[in-house]
């Protein structure tokens, strides 16, 4: 086998194993970029005029943040919900980021 065969098939391998490395939280994901916005739930406030946002990312196998639905409220000090949205983005599965959007009162 040529050295660059040999090359090509350690990169395809790379790469292929660090794909899985972050995911979002879509179902869906793209094999090299990964945007979605999306719903996660609807709460019972009858309107908002807050909106508390959590984020957490993974670099690299590395992951940091609180994505939680408390950590949100508490970011934009709701206290009744009146919907919750995500946005996921991810590149390659090295880079991943996740916002949690919360609206309410």
């Amino acid at each position: 086998m040529s050295k660059r065969l040999k090359s090509v098939m350690i990169l395809c391998l790379a790469l292929f194993l660090l794909s899985g490395c972050t995911m979002g939280m879509t179902p869906i994901q793209g094999m090299f970029f990964t945007d979605f916005e999306g719903p996660l739930m609807v709460g019972s406030a009858a309107g908002y005029s807050k909106v508390g946002v959590a984020e957490g990312m993974v670099i690299v196998g590395v992951g940091r943040g609180d994505v939680s639905i408390s950590a949100a409220m508490k970011n934009g000090g709701i206290k009744k919900i009146h919907h919750v949205d995500y946005h996921t983005q991810n590149i390659m599965g090295v880079f991943s980021r996740v916002q949690l959007k919360v609206y309410g009162e």
